[in-house]
């Protein structure tokens, strides 16, 4: 190549950028000038109102009726005001806040673009609550489809392919700072909901093209809930793949993590759960946020792993209770949840009250109430009581056996009651205040004074819960 095509591609490249940066710094003066000439306009409209108000005042010029002052709820202000909240002041920082929020609503979809901007500057202030001041722009680490919404599997708004299927709508959350709370948790947060109030397809796209740009739990799982209530599918996929980049962050705190893996068990996420299945223990403890998503997302799915974190010679007593009743909606259908129930009865057996407490669990009547019973699975648990009485054989437990064979053999066949068979716990128990020592709670001596009934006795519909052998978490 010759020195002069050298010198004329050169030449090119720097006018190219030349006209770049032009371009760049030309559309931020622009956008500089704008808010100055609308500040300005606005300023001498005052200034006129004032004047006005002033001659009213002292019997001069009357103010004509129906002013409307159109440019203090110009967006383009009220996105700035945003902007210039006072940290410092509270009263101040939310009475500018809602003013912001209810102008941009009422000024409808001419909002839409200055809201864009304030999501695009990645600025966040914290209204209720703490939690990070900034969020991220469109594009950034967070949200690697940047303006494009659609996330993996995800389709546009309103189509076919939005990704995997959607959880029921859970927008109702009363956390400060939710919904239906009368001060939003952040900025962001309140824009959410002018998009909401705003309600037309353009509005939507934006908080579907927001989703990636989210950096705190409580923000997703927010907007989540309003794309559900919009859109059960066509949203899905992208606020997985937050919710995952979120969890993937190692500074995450237990608050935010659990919130998340609510989400992902609402959406369905069995992928990511099938993933987790070895990590039932963080840092040699059992995680209760990991079980529970779980249990909620594959259900009997969960059933191997969690039997094979309660066989670990490692495992605590605590541990294994909260284990076994993750299981309870399968013991007696399920092989494994069915042998984690025997062993963990074969090791209290020196504790006559927390086996009562467990056959009492085995019925639906005790601990562990809520479980689905069906008429299979409680003819199987009958067979099991029947081995159980038959291998301990210890009268002063009969009465705990008969309650719950009465309790199973409704399960067994409903329509052969006209109620439900009631059950006297005190009495079955011993009862009463002060009762024995054991407590109500599995864990007796051995420290659990987590349930209602705790050292009291066997009271209260048997007094506690199945907590941990130690005590629950």
């Amino acid at each position: 190549m010759s020195a002069k095509t050298i010198l004329i591609s050169a030449a090119v490249c720097a006018a190219v950028i030349g006209v770049s940066g032009y371009c760049v710094l030309n559309a931020e003066r622009q956008a500089a000038e704008e808010v100055s000439k609308r500040s300005a306009e606005w300023d001498a409209e005052r200034a006129e109102l004032e004047s006005r108000l002033a001659n009213a005042q002292s019997g001069g010029v009357v103010i004509p009726e129906n002013v409307e002052i159109s440019s203090s709820m110009d967006p383009i202000l009220l996105v700035e005001r945003l902007k210039k909240l006072d940290a410092n002041d509270n009263r101040k920082k939310l009475r500018e806040a809602l003013f912001s929020f209810q102008g941009l609503v009422e000024a409808g979809t001419n909002s839409i673009p200055a809201i864009r901007n304030y999501f695009t500057s990645g600025e966040n202030v914290a209204l209720l609550g703490g939690g990070p001041n900034f969020g991220g722009g469109f594009g950034g680490n967070n949200g690697p489809n940047g303006n494009n919404f659609r996330g993996p599997n995800g389709g546009g708004f309103g189509g076919p392919n939005g990704g995997m299927n959607g959880g029921p709508n859970f927008g109702g959350m009363n956390f400060a700072g939710g919904r239906n709370s009368a001060i939003p948790a952040s900025t962001r947060i309140g824009l959410i909901d002018v998009l909401h109030d705003i309600g037309v397809e353009e509005a939507y796209i934006l908080l579907g093209q927001i989703v990636p740009t989210v950096t705190e739990a409580r923000e997703l799982v927010y907007l989540s809930g309003i794309l559900q209530s919009i859109d059960p599918s066509s949203f899905v996929g992208t606020t997985v793949t937050t919710a995952r980049n979120l969890l993937a962050d190692s500074n995450i705190n237990n608050g935010d993590r659990r919130q998340l893996m609510n989400l992902l068990a609402q959406l369905g996420d069995t992928e990511y759960a099938a993933a987790m299945l070895d990590n039932l223990y963080v840092d040699g403890r059992l995680d209760g946020a990991t079980l529970d998503f779980l249990t909620r997302t594959l259900g009997e799915g969960a059933v191997p792993a969690i039997y094979n974190a309660f066989m670990d010679a490692n495992a605590t007593d605590q541990d294994r209770a909260r284990l076994l009743m993750s299981t309870m909606n399968y013991i007696g259908s399920n092989a494994q949840a069915t042998e984690m129930f025997n062993t963990a009865f074969a090791g209290v057996s020196e504790n006559r009250n927390l086996q009562n407490m467990m056959l009492l669990g085995l019925s639906g009547a005790g601990p562990g109430q809520g479980q689905n019973i069906t008429p299979e699975m409680a003819a199987n648990r009958l067979n099991m009581l029947n081995n159980l009485q038959q291998q301990y054989n210890d009268p002063s437990m009969n009465n705990v056996f008969a309650a719950a064979r009465t309790q199973l053999e409704y399960y067994s066949n409903p329509s052969a009651y006209d109620q439900p068979p009631q059950i006297d716990m005190r009495q079955i128990m011993g009862g009463g205040r002060g009762g024995n020592r054991d407590g109500g709670n599995w864990g007796g001596n051995r420290g659990g004074n987590r349930g209602p009934g705790g050292n009291r006795g066997g009271g209260n519909r048997g007094g506690g819960n199945w907590g941990g052998f130690g005590g629950g978490r």
